[in-house]
């Protein structure tokens, strides 16, 4: 990832913040049928106003399969363009039949606990990404220049991987966190201390990891990660090519 305003940060407020609300939420329900392997909670009326965001939906179609990444990405698009204010759709690469919105009530599949916490924690959200695989995300982010090598490996390690990307800022600025759920306290902080012997090595991570959080890591088995990318770069790393 490139250095260019981009700061990628493990940080103490985001941990302490998402496990004292993980301790009062419970999991997220969605309007899906059942789960998938990719479940995705997106505001499109929101990510068309925002200046980062543009591409932001079509662009969850690189996790799908291969074979099907060009039609996704396309009813993706499509869905964006509509300017619903909130959409929830369920597909994956190991998923025989993706589930777009209106099919079910709210309630029939459901994101963990750390996805409502970074919901209600989270201002001015676009978008609400969950991959129980996490090779499914981690992959895909990698191979698009989204996340380093290091952090790849990290995330395809975890047990789940929940982003939620956002825009804050003047100039703007995509506000991108991902929870990265481990099995247990040892497994998070193992996570943990990878990341920051990394730290400052912009091929492997694209950011500095601020060390010193092994407790709380322990504590919640999360490891939280935010990346800051500016409207510009945004643009260009969501862009098709």
């Amino acid at each position: 990832m490139t250095r260019r305003r981009l700061a990628l940060l493990l940080a103490l407020a985001a941990l302490a913040g998402l496990a004292v609300t993980r301790l009062w939420h419970r999991p997220l329900p969605l309007g899906l049928e059942r789960a998938h392997p990719v479940m995705l909670r997106a505001y499109p009326s929101a990510i068309a106003a925002s200046r980062t965001g543009p591409g932001l939906l079509a662009a969850a179609g690189w996790l799908d399969a291969p074979e099907r990444r060009a039609e996704t990405r396309e009813r993706l698009a499509e869905l964006a363009a509509s300017r619903a204010e909130r959409v929830d759709l369920g597909f994956g690469p190991t998923d025989p039949a993706p589930e777009l919105p209106g099919a079910a009530d709210e309630g029939a599949a459901a994101m963990p606990a750390e996805a409502a916490a970074l919901a209600a924690t989270t201002d001015n959200l676009l978008l609400l990404l969950h991959a129980a695989r996490p090779a499914d995300f981690a992959l895909p982010a990698r191979q698009r220049g989204w996340i380093g090598p290091l952090v790849e490996e990290i995330a395809a390690d975890s047990t789940g991987v929940t982003v939620a990307v956002a825009e804050t800022g003047a100039p703007p600025t995509l506000r991108v966190t991902l929870a990265l759920a481990y099995a247990d306290g040892a497994a998070a902080e193992k996570a943990l201390a990878r990341l920051t012997a990394a730290q400052g090595d912009f091929g492997q991570l694209g950011f500095v990891a601020q060390p010193g959080y092994e407790r709380i890591v322990r504590r919640t088995r999360l490891v939280v990660i935010r990346l800051d990318v500016d409207a510009g770069l945004a643009r260009s790393k969501l862009r098709p090519r």
